[in-house]
């Protein structure tokens, strides 16, 4: 038999039992009853899943979940609500610092969700509540974002629109040259150009609430600063004079001062020479003309042509401290102190007789170094011998 005429006797029975059902009212009448029950059973099913749809598709549902949790400050939840583009500095770690900062804290009740309106993709929720310390009502607005995913496949889905959260062209400008950290990230992935010896950074995408700065060079004590951003275009700026020596440093030119000024006291009062000097002053040709010069100048002031000698001389006090610094190489320091010492009159025209005598004196010494490589050494130095004459009166 062929295939063709079976479906043609398959047909043909069909034909002849609706023939039969329709000739028989009871049989019609329980047909029609199962199919009405059948209708409603179907349509209330749809009603019940419109219903479902509606309430998981709802931006209120969404608007108080994020509320709830952001009550909680179950952070996590709240930014997995996010409707977000993240990047290097737009993250959760960076989230967790700006949301903890300004969230709401407290005891809250009587929350009531009220959608205000609906532009497009976007929402604008009110969730009314009490703040029961205050027994005040406050409204918290939250802009939501229609999602692409669906719930129930029919049904729209929303996220908290987080660009809410996020600022731009954040600016940093500094001298050229100088490393920066922006949130403790390197920033140089950010220079937008380098002009007139100023470096200029544009961090494009923030979120606000407090961030950190920080500058450094090899030159340097490296610094940082926090500063509170909540509006695009801030600038954070940074000169020369904000630049200070490294502790390290200030504390060696400090020690270098006080031993080069008395070591050379030292050595001119014992006719020493300067070889353990040298180092000091960059043991070049020129640093080393530069301690000779002093070194013989303060030996003459010592040992002067009519016989009057500076003989000993103690240190009763001093003060090492720096006077100026020049960003990146240059610094000057001063060295005053006291002391007591004994010295010896000069050669009189009568009977060239020397009296010895003792007294106090003080001092001051300029020190300028430059810096090397890696080295500060002495590029100046003015050094005058104090005044060891005795008085008038002392040489009658």
């Amino acid at each position: 038999m062929k295939v063709k005429e079976i479906f043609n006797k398959i047909d043909g029975f069909f034909k002849k039992t609706r023939k039969a059902i329709r000739k028989n009212k009871w049989i019609s009448l329980i047909l029609d009853t199962l199919v009405t029950l059948a209708m409603f059973a179907v349509a209330g099913a749809i009603g019940v899943f419109i219903a479902i749809g509606e309430y998981a598709g709802s931006v209120e549902k969404y608007a108080i979940e994020y509320f709830d949790a952001y009550l909680n400050e179950d952070w996590q939840t709240v930014y997995s609500s996010l409707d977000i583009r993240e990047s290097e500095h737009i993250n959760y770690e960076n989230f967790e610092r700006m949301i903890e900062s300004e969230a709401i804290y407290g005891e809250f009740s009587d929350a009531d969700v009220k959608l205000k309106k609906k532009n497009g993709n976007y929402a604008y929720v009110d969730i009314q509540y009490t703040d029961e310390e205050t027994s005040t009502k406050k409204t918290y607005t939250v802009k939501l974002k229609k999602q692409k995913e669906k719930v129930y496949r029919f049904f729209s889905t929303w996220k908290v629109d987080g660009e809410g959260f996020v600022i731009g062209d954040c600016k940093i400008e500094v001298p050229a040259g100088v490393s920066v950290t922006f949130d403790s990230k390197d920033a140089s992935p950010y220079l937008a150009k380098t002009e007139n010896g100023t470096d200029y950074y544009v961090v494009n995408r923030i979120f606000r609430g407090e961030h950190d700065f920080g500058v450094s060079t090899v030159y340097i004590d490296a610094f940082s600063k926090t500063e509170y951003i909540d509006e695009s275009g801030f600038t954070y700026s940074v000169s020369i004079d904000d630049f200070d020596m490294k502790p390290e440093d200030i504390d060696y030119v400090k020690d270098v001062t006080n031993t080069v000024v008395f070591g050379l006291y030292s050595n001119a009062l014992s006719e020493k020479g300067i070889d353990d000097l040298k180092k000091y002053f960059g043991d070049t040709e020129d640093g080393t003309q530069i301690l000779k010069q002093c070194y013989d100048d303060l030996y003459n002031d010592i040992n002067q042509e009519n016989g009057a000698t500076l003989k000993s001389m103690s240190i009763d006090s001093y003060t090492t401290y720096r006077f100026g610094y020049v960003y990146p190489d240059t610094v000057e320091m001063r060295l005053d102190f006291a002391c007591s010492y004994t010295a010896k009159t000069g050669r009189t025209m009568i009977n060239g007789v020397r009296g010895s005598y003792e007294g106090n004196a003080t001092s001051s010494v300029r020190v300028v170094y430059k810096l090397s490589g890696e080295n500060w050494i002495i590029n100046e130095i003015d050094l005058k011998c104090f005044n060891y004459n005795p008085p008038a009166e002392e040489e009658d």
